[in-house]
């Protein structure tokens, strides 16, 4: 079964996924890898110029809501995933891909979907019964900077400047922290939320997370379950894995509004047929215009988006439906 097109809108909030090579924990959350998760991240967001808007990152994937207004979420993603596998890898002493498959992203398509999604990120450590709460979760998040409305710092290390200072002749290693570069990363506030307060928010994201969680752990125990605790999620061995690994199939979008669902998918089936008929003629030797939004091969994507309206209103908490 052939993969997705790539298709990217300016406008479009993207839920991103992605899981380890084999589902195994090599992302356990150690103080190094996580700090070197919120570092690549962070530069990552800046060089690339997108708009994050949440995160949480597992032991073994991570979900990612992300905005691409220049249409670049596919280099951003490549140059995150690629220093990150370098160096975890370089860290546990082990070659190879660090992920399993591509990433996958689907547009949110209105408010509700988005915080779904919020939601359904932040509870993600509950629902696996890790840990009882969020906040107990020892690996990197954006739920202290949703309460706290400041930015995340991470440190980035310039391995550009790292390797000049090991050619030096009388380089030290204990100089070797001058590398470091620390660098803020500053969460975009969801669409429908932007004309509220910091306050407002903090309040919204607080009594949906709290609600959700009560439900979540009424399910524990009632199932007799106990959360393997903060400690024990450290200790695992980053080479473990599940024993049964849940699946699921990748939806094409996010969304319970039926109608925006199907305009959706009309409109992918549209978009695919035409880069299938552009791909064609560039087989053929000829140098067609691909669709907007999409990835041509063998460059990158600089052509304008489909012309689409923007998926979500900038409405108030209170009409989310």
């Amino acid at each position: 079964m052939g993969r997705p097109l790539r298709i990217q809108n300016p406008d479009y909030c993207y839920f991103v996924t992605n899981r380890c090579f084999q589902d195994r924990f090599l992302l356990t959350p150690t103080p190094e890898v996580n700090a070197l998760i919120l570092g690549w991240l962070a530069r990552a967001a800046k060089r690339y110029n997108v708009d994050i808007f949440f995160f949480l990152f597992m032991s073994n994937h991570f979900h990612l809501a992300v905005r691409a207004p220049r249409e670049n979420l596919h280099q951003f993603m490549g140059y995150f995933q690629c220093h990150l596998a370098h160096d975890v890898n370089k860290l546990l002493g082990r070659t190879g891909s660090l992920f399993a498959r591509r990433y996958s992203a689907e547009p949110m398509l209105d408010d509700s979907a988005m915080m779904q999604k919020w939601r359904y990120t932040m509870t993600n450590p509950v629902d696996a019964v890790l840990v009882s709460h969020v906040r107990f979760w020892p690996g990197e998040s954006s739920y202290q900077a949703h309460l706290d409305n400041a930015p995340i710092q991470a440190v980035w290390t310039d391995r550009e400047k790292l390797r000049s200072m090991r050619r030096r002749k009388n380089h030290n290693p204990a100089d070797e922290v001058q590398a470091d570069r620390h660098i803020e990363l500053h969460l975009a506030p969801l669409p429908f939320l932007e004309n509220h307060t910091p306050a407002q928010r903090t309040r919204l994201f607080k009594r949906s997370l709290s609600a959700h969680t009560r439900v979540l752990s009424k399910d524990r125990n009632e199932r007799g379950e106990q959360v393997l605790g903060a400690v024990n999620v450290r200790s695992q061995s980053p080479f473990d894995r599940p024993k049964n690994p849940a699946r699921s199939p990748r939806p094409l979008c996010h969304t319970r509004c039926p109608i925006r669902r199907r305009t959706y998918l009309k409109l992918v089936r549209e978009i695919t047929e035409a880069y299938r008929a552009a791909n064609a003629l560039w087989r053929e030797g000829h140098l067609p215009t691909f669709p907007p939004g999409t990835i041509p091969p063998g460059w990158s994507c600089t052509t304008s988006a489909p012309d689409i309206t923007p998926p979500y209103s900038s409405t108030s908490a209170s009409s989310v439906q």
